[in-house]
């Protein structure tokens, strides 16, 4: 029952940034619905809330089936990390902008392509992030800067 509990846990917690994604986007159409703002901008954000529920059907299809075979099945892709950061930072920093928290990028140059599950690199930079912003708002509130 204690190894449930943890899955349990596990699985509410990668489920809440898809979610706490999500929500956001949807804050910010309701927003912009009340200001009138273009099509456009609407658009943007109910591609990234797709593609964030998306994530979440993998997800769920992760723990799917984990719970059938007792193996997580790893979706490995070639990619070039940069291009997986800053798809996933044009998310955050939306997010980051609500907080008022200016983010300063510094990542490599010339990367080699790394072999690895994009969705699960996410959820670790989401992780990541999720903690520096809250340690940001926490322990900065002067000074609200990310790097």
């Amino acid at each position: 029952m204690f190894v449930l509990g943890e899955l349990s846990a596990g699985v509410v917690h990668e489920m809440n940034q898809p979610l706490s994604i999500i929500k956001m986007m949807i804050q910010l159409l309701l927003k912009n619905v009340k200001n009138k703002t273009e099509t456009l901008c609407m658009k943007d954000h109910l591609n990234d809330i797709n593609n964030q529920i998306n994530k979440l059907f993998q997800i769920v299809d992760q723990i799917r089936i984990f719970s059938r075979a007792n193996t997580v099945k790893v979706n490995k892709q070639l990619i070039i990390m940069n291009d997986l950061v800053h798809s996933f930072l044009r998310l955050f920093t939306k997010q980051l902008n609500a907080s008022q928290i200016e983010l300063i990028k510094n990542l490599g140059k010339d990367l080699p392509l790394v072999h690895v599950d994009p969705i699960r690199i996410e959820q670790v930079l989401m992780n990541i992030m999720a903690n520096a912003q809250n340690a940001v708002e926490t322990n900065h509130k002067d000074d609200k800067k990310l790097q």
